[in-house]
């Protein structure tokens, strides 16, 4: 109860990305309710953030094999919302930002290896290297 005051505190006063922590830890707030409230205010690193500490909370659970259908889809998601946030940094033309918006999603995609989506994956990644490209 106490982190999820937390987590609402935070996000209240606009810290998203470390409400996005809080919220990670906090099992008794519904996974969508928290998605939602990211989505409904436009944060969407900060939901990013949120889908990451909620992979590596499955990623360390007894069995991680139990949850594939979960991890399948918030790791698609994920990968979703950080080449989204790539290529935003690209239009926008942030280059001190887009090293560290690249390793993540590296980071991402390794943590993919295992997972039977690579046709998904490579479809995703295919269509950002097509809308980065036309931007130029």
């Amino acid at each position: 109860m106490v982190i999820q005051a937390h987590a609402n505190y935070l996000f209240k006063r606009g810290d998203f990305i470390e409400a996005g922590k809080k919220f990670a830890e906090t099992p008794s707030i519904p996974f969508e309710h928290v998605a939602l409230k990211f989505m409904h205010a436009n944060q969407k690193i900060a939901l990013l953030e949120y889908l990451m500490c909620i992979l590596a909370s499955y990623r360390t659970k007894p069995d991680p094999r139990r949850h594939k259908v979960q991890l399948v889809m918030l790791s698609v998601w994920a990968i979703e919302l950080a080449l989204s946030h790539l290529n935003h940094l690209q239009l926008k033309g942030r280059s001190n930002e887009i090293a560290t918006a690249r390793e993540s999603l590296l980071g991402l995609l390794k943590q993919c290896k295992d997972l039977d989506v690579h046709k998904t994956l490579y479809h995703m990644l295919q269509i950002a290297l097509t809308r980065s490209l036309d931007s130029c």
